[in-house]
């Protein structure tokens, strides 16, 4: 088992943060940059949105989560899944790149990269779970040797979702 970010808590998350990457709002969680052991972590918590929100939506959103990164485990190109904190929480590895939303007119990425983003995601659905929310820029990102990565799977549906009548294949 993974024994990294396993000292983490949503009490010492401030502690443990490098930066905030994105601020809360009524229906976002924050975002932070954290580190253990020299390895820095993405954390996406709902413990700062309201209370209805957080225990209902977040809590449901971080569950369909952490189920998609499971069945995802090691595919090049899905972060890794560490860990959920207190059910208000999930940590995954940070991806070193950038999101396509951020990227500047002279890191706009080439025809390779696109076929091997489709690529990713045919091996996605084969292992029976769609993204739902590529549309998105900021949930594609672009590491440093130029590889597809896709983050947030808060909205991925699974093949199993879909296995009863009228959505069943025939």
């Amino acid at each position: 088992m993974n024994s990294l970010f396993r000292s983490l808590t949503i009490k010492n998350l401030l502690e443990k943060k490098i930066r905030v990457v994105r601020q809360p709002t009524n229906t976002r969680p924050t975002i932070r940059l954290v580190e253990d052991n020299g390895i820095q972590g993405v954390v996406k918590d709902f413990s700062v949105n309201g209370l209805l929100y957080r225990n209902i939506i977040g809590r449901f959103l971080l569950w369909r989560e952490n189920r998609a990164y499971q069945r995802l485990k090691r595919i090049q190109g899905i972060p890794v899944f560490y860990r959920k904190i207190d059910g208000m929480a999930l940590v995954i590895s940070k991806v070193p790149g950038k999101d396509l939303e951020h990227l500047s007119d002279g890191e706009k990425p080439d025809l390779e990269f696109f076929k091997r983003l489709t690529r990713l995601i045919q091996r996605c659905r084969r292992r029976g779970t769609v993204h739902c929310d590529l549309k998105r820029s900021s949930n594609i990102m672009i590491d440093e040797s130029g590889n597809p990565y896709i983050v947030d799977w808060a909205v991925a549906i699974t093949s199993e979702e879909f296995s009863v009548y009228p959505f069943k294949k025939i």
